[in-house]
């Protein structure tokens, strides 16, 4: 009798686990292909510039006589759309200026390192492409911080002010550095797409957003 339910709870475990790998496969081929269908429908806002082998985006507003380059957080799937408020307010007095880093809003993807200096390095050439002169009156989010302290530690001229946004210490850097396992987590969770079975208010925290631009978000997250 022992044997016998041993014996049931190893087919009990292998169906589940059947069903587990049978689910994420089926859950990665219908989102690969609904990215192919969904590029048709993203109307990036911004300007394209190419750095280094990728397109990156870089968003203006507003034309002041001072600019505001902003930064945004680890994480964030639209950066133009989350800081959608803080950006048309600003934007009244001062030139506001969103760089969208590679990955990250309609910016493409990278297989260059994304060490700090290597994020701000493409950060400068961005702006540079698209026209956009100092000095910058840096507003950097959170893991922001360290990009925009090694640009004041680097190239002080460029660097106006510092305004800084719920920000992470230095030593997060390297806390998340250590942290691999969630790091491998959110890579996969990322690649097989399962971002879709998740409520939009899991993912999308601006409430001051329009329809259009809600499904403007969902595409980019899935992105």
């Amino acid at each position: 009798m022992y044997n016998n339910a041993k014996k049931k709870l190893k087919q009990c475990s292998l169906a589940f686990l059947s069903f587990i790998l049978l689910f994420l496969l089926a859950t990665f081929i219908f989102h690969r292909i609904s990215l192919e269908k969904e590029k048709a429908s993203l109307t990036p806002m911004g300007q394209q510039v190419l750095v280094d082998g990728h397109q990156m985006n870089v968003y203006v507003e507003g034309n002041g006589p001072e600019t505001i380059v902003v930064l945004s957080g680890a994480g964030i799937a639209s950066p133009i759309l989350d800081f959608k408020e803080v950006s048309e307010s600003l934007s009244k007095r001062y030139k506001v200026v969103i760089v969208e880093r590679a990955g990250y809003g309609y910016s493409d993807d990278s297989n260059h390192s994304r060490d700090v200096i290597e994020v701000l390095s493409e950060t400068r050439q961005a702006l540079s492409q698209a026209n956009v002169k100092g000095p910058f009156i840096i507003l950097s989010h959170s893991m922001a911080s360290l990009e925009s302290l090694a640009w004041q530690e680097k190239y002080p001229d460029e660097v106006k002010t510092l305004v800084g946004l719920d920000w992470a210490l230095p030593a997060s850097y390297e806390n998340l550095k250590q942290n691999q396992a969630l790091i491998t987590v959110v890579f996969w969770n990322s690649k097989i797409g399962l971002l879709r079975y998740f409520p939009e208010s899991f993912y999308i925290k601006n409430p001051t957003l329009i329809e259009t631009e809600r499904k403007q978000y969902k595409i980019l997250a899935y992105k």
